[in-house]
């Protein structure tokens, strides 16, 4: 676990940033649960960066039966866990490769609306995309970012007591084909893309991070 810069933001935004590296789905869930607790308790708001090993996650809309393409015991033989979890959304896929942002915020309190605090973390994205020049889009019916139509960002949360859990998955070097193993959000047919892939080069995960950060809390502070 790394402190990345110390405190972030203005004494209204101040938060920690934190690099976990590869993490443990529900290791990395039990430590969102301690972070959301101690914020409920007044301390200090945290943003954690983090790479699962591969696993797919289920949210409460999500089933088994209706969201996997291929059996439970053909990912575990794979080495895929399955795991149910309480974020909002349905099936989604993490694996190294890509970035996941669990945001862990006093969005109540700060005063922020859910619906801005989504829009916060997708363009967020979309705007560190761009600056890679990878002109990126959001939309609304099935919420993410693409590009050219296709996904490279996913979103999924659950707020309690005025507290955000969970957050922004964003493929930048992971290997898509797992993605053929599920129902990425509920639907058949959502194609999805890596920022690697797009620009046809590699992409240093701890870079895109820091851009990512500044940018989120530029527009933080917009608010």
């Amino acid at each position: 676990m790394t402190l990345l810069g110390g405190s972030i933001g203005p004494m209204k935004f101040d938060y920690d940033v934190i690099d976990l590296g590869l993490s443990d789905y529900k290791k990395t869930l039990k430590l969102q649960g301690q972070y959301h607790k101690g914020v409920l308790s007044g301390q200090k708001p945290v943003v954690l960066f983090v790479e699962h090993p591969s696993v797919i996650t289920l949210g409460p809309r999500a089933s088994i039966e209706q969201d996997l393409v291929v059996s439970e015991s053909s990912l575990k033989e794979n080495g895929i866990e399955v795991f149910h979890t309480d974020r909002g959304g349905e099936a989604t896929l993490h694996s190294p490769g890509q970035l996941v942002i669990y945001p862990i915020l006093p969005i109540k309190l700060w005063g922020l609306k859910l619906r801005d605090y989504v829009q916060l973390l997708l363009s967020t994205t979309s705007k560190t995309f761009f600056e890679y020049g990878a002109p990126a889009d959001i939309q609304t019916n099935n919420p993410g970012v693409y590009v050219e139509g296709l996904k490279v960002a996913f979103v999924g949360l659950r707020v309690e007591r005025g507290v955000v859990r969970h957050g922004v998955s964003i493929n930048l070097t992971n290997d898509l084909s797992l993605f053929n193993k599920i129902k990425p959000c509920g639907e058949d047919i959502v194609k999805v893309n890596s920022l690697s892939n797009i620009l046809e080069a590699p992409v240093v995960l701890s870079e895109f991070s820091s851009l990512w950060s500044s940018l989120f809390n530029e527009g933080l502070n917009c608010y």
